[in-house]
């Protein structure tokens, strides 16, 4: 079975592609003019991916943009990911409620990144307490479609050091540990900025939130 990236070309979409194509998976992406094709080059070029199509009954579609009910009309499962609330109301669809993330490729600079049209500074409380790295995040998510959590109408992903100042129905929620402390991961990423400074500009140019 084939599973379903949109829109491809965003950094999370990215990531998303590039870790179900590690795992051996077929990959369908479809990448909106918006923003930059630079993302997508690092993957074209793999035999197990390939541009979406009408005609392809996907496994499950991972949904990072606005959505569109006609595009994913041939998919099991689709989840939609996205970090202002938006409701889902269609069968065999999961509404998940995406933390504050951080990863390779994001919209950012040395000192901080955009998150939902915000500047976060990585020295902000806001920071510390609620992001999240993008590979720990897109490893659970994979995870999930195997699991009864995975088949519920929506769900909220929090960081275990989040203020917890809204109350979520424990069924509906899962908390992520770091299994790695935070300042680590982000001492990576800032070093892939560093070393790929011109490809992050022009990415972010059209990528920003």
């Amino acid at each position: 079975m084939t599973y379903l990236v949109y829109p491809s070309n965003h950094w999370i979409g990215y990531h998303m592609v590039e870790h179900l194509l590690e795992l051996g998976y077929e990959v369908h992406g479809k990448e909106i003019e918006q923003e930059s094709n630079e993302l997508t080059l690092f993957f074209g070029r793999n035999s197990n991916y390939s541009s979406y199509n009408l005609d392809t009954k996907y496994k499950a579609a991972y949904i990072f943009a606005d959505y569109d009910a006609k595009l994913f009309s041939n998919t099991l499962h689709t989840y939609v990911l996205n970090e202002n609330c938006q409701q889902v109301t269609e069968r065999n669809h999961t509404a998940i409620h995406v933390p504050m993330l951080f990863g390779e490729w994001m919209p950012m600079n040395k000192e901080g990144m955009y998150w939902s049209g915000t500047y976060i500074r990585f020295d902000s409380s806001l920071f510390q307490k609620e992001a999240i790295y993008i590979k720990d995040f897109i490893k659970e998510l994979v995870k999930w479609k195997n699991k009864v959590i995975a088949d519920r109408d929506e769900l909220y992903i929090l960081s275990y050091r989040s203020a917890q100042t809204k109350k979520f129905k424990l069924e509906n929620s899962v908390y992520l540990r770091d299994n790695i402390p935070i300042e680590e991961k982000l001492q990576k990423v800032l070093q892939h900025y560093k070393q790929n400074k011109l490809h992050y500009d022009n990415i972010s140019n059209l990528n920003r939130q």
